[in-house]
């Protein structure tokens, strides 16, 4: 389930006007118990606060408040960890246990780590509401590296996929970046020495303690989800061996007749549920591939280059020429300047 102090964070930091519903949203989701419910409602209220003005920094006022070492047990596992590496690990282990509405996907390249925001359980996601996750996963990234390796750390490139906000200076000060936006996908990229960095708070016996005790949580919460969130963090997660109906089927411990039966219930079937998850998996790995097309297919579990440009084609209405062609050039701001030196570059880079 979302946990609790998430909720009560945006409840403190919601305008005024919308204090009565976001107090009632509280008190439904805590007497519930149920994490589709709590995730329904949180998404609610951060729609309600786009729908009343849709210029809102409530997302970089929320980031801000992100600092892993006051927050949830799986924040304490992640500080724990050994290193950057170790945290990703995690990260990807029970993220959703948060009942998150994206999913961060991490791409190791020749010289960076980047992180990619994905929407793989929403048909749509509006654009306020990527801005809210993008400002919120990419300050909590930021805050725990600052936190747990001690050093002003810079992303090398931010990508944002939605348009610069009225308050876009502030994303110098908030990320060390400006940030490049209208890109295809949200995208934070920092230099691949940041993996083998130790973490200060490094503890093997707290952080075994915490990962276990995520463990427990997780597999209380799971039989909450519904089933469709379940099989597409499965997809996430393990594709692409579990693009194969048999081996998602064999992970969620049913036979392949129940796996489609019970998604059937609900109007799904597994093919739709793969399709979504691919669409999704294949702007994060040409963005972040160099447009390697072979490597992006083999990694969504296409057998050819050619079955997964025809997939391309028919989800996107687009060839993937024509996709490539929109990839932005990022913004790259050096480490350690000045907050006059960040500002003029900001400057810069709106008269540009």
């Amino acid at each position: 389930m979302l946990d609790d102090i998430y909720f009560r964070l945006l409840v403190e930091l919601v305008p005024e006007k919308h204090r009565q519903i976001s107090m009632r949203h509280k008190r439904i989701a805590e007497q519930s118990g149920d994490a589709a419910v709590a995730r329904e409602l949180y998404s609610n209220l951060v729609n309600q606060v786009y729908k009343d003005d849709a210029d809102s920094d409530i997302g970089i006022r929320y980031g801000e408040h992100l600092r892993p070492h006051a927050l949830c047990d799986l924040s304490r596992a992640l500080m724990s960890a050994d290193n950057f590496s170790a945290f990703l690990k995690a990260a990807n282990r029970f993220h959703s246990m948060l009942g998150a509405s994206y999913f961060l996907v991490a791409v190791e390249k020749d010289k960076t780590i980047a992180l990619a925001l994905t929407y793989p359980f929403k048909d749509q996601v509006s654009e306020p509401q990527r801005r809210f996750c993008a400002e919120a996963a990419f300050s909590y990234i930021i805050n725990l590296l600052q936190e747990s390796i001690g050093q002003d750390i810079a992303p090398k490139a931010l990508y944002l996929n939605y348009e610069a906000p009225k308050y876009a200076e502030t994303y110098l000060e908030r990320f060390n970046n400006p940030g490049t936006f209208n890109s295809p996908i949200s995208v934070i990229e920092f230099d691949k020495t940041i993996l083998s960095l130790p973490f200060k708070a490094a503890n093997p016996t707290l952080h075994q303690l915490y990962m276990n005790k995520c463990n427990d949580t997780l597999w209380a919460i799971e039989r909450s989800w519904d089933f469709e969130y379940r099989v597409v963090t499965y997809l996430m997660q393990y594709h692409p061996v579990c693009f194969s109906g048999q081996t998602l089927a064999s992970r969620l411990n049913i036979s392949v007749r129940g796996l489609q039966k019970r998604l059937s219930k609900n109007g799904e079937s597994f093919s739709s549920l793969a399709s979504k998850t691919r669409r999704e998996l294949a702007s994060v790995y040409l963005m972040l591939e160099g447009a390697d097309i072979d490597t992006t297919a083999e990694r969504l579990g296409f057998q050819t280059s050619s079955g997964f440009r025809r997939f391309f084609k028919n989800e996107f209405e687009m060839t993937l020429p024509q996709f490539l062609a929109q990839m932005p050039e990022p913004v790259i701001t050096p480490h350690k300047l000045t907050p006059e030196k960040k500002f003029e570059r900001y400057l810069a880079t709106l008269d540009a």
